[in-house]
């Protein structure tokens, strides 16, 4: 069996793009090192929390997720007592 040319410029004259592509491998082994490498720089850049601030918002987040908790326990606990009493 013959397979048909599948690239419409077949017989054409044109080359594969493929071909021009060849080192395709280190050019991306150029962008992933640059990649890491900028990760770094910005990592250096970044302001840790200590671990007394860190504790205190840890402290805040816990204290306003049980409050929303609460509200949405109360707001539910109203509706279902309005909507038992309509139907």
């Amino acid at each position: 069996m013959a397979r048909a040319a599948v690239s419409k410029t077949a017989g054409w004259g044109f080359e594969s793009l493929l071909t021009c592509n060849k080192n395709i491998d280190g050019v991306m082994k150029e962008k992933i090192i640059g990649f890491f490498e900028d990760v770094v720089k910005e990592m250096k850049k970044v302001t840790w929390p200590t671990k007394v601030e860190l504790f205190e918002s840890t402290k805040i987040v816990i204290v306003v997720c049980i409050i929303l908790a609460g509200f949405a326990y109360g707001i539910d606990m109203l509706i279902s007592q309005v909507m038992k009493g309509i139907f």
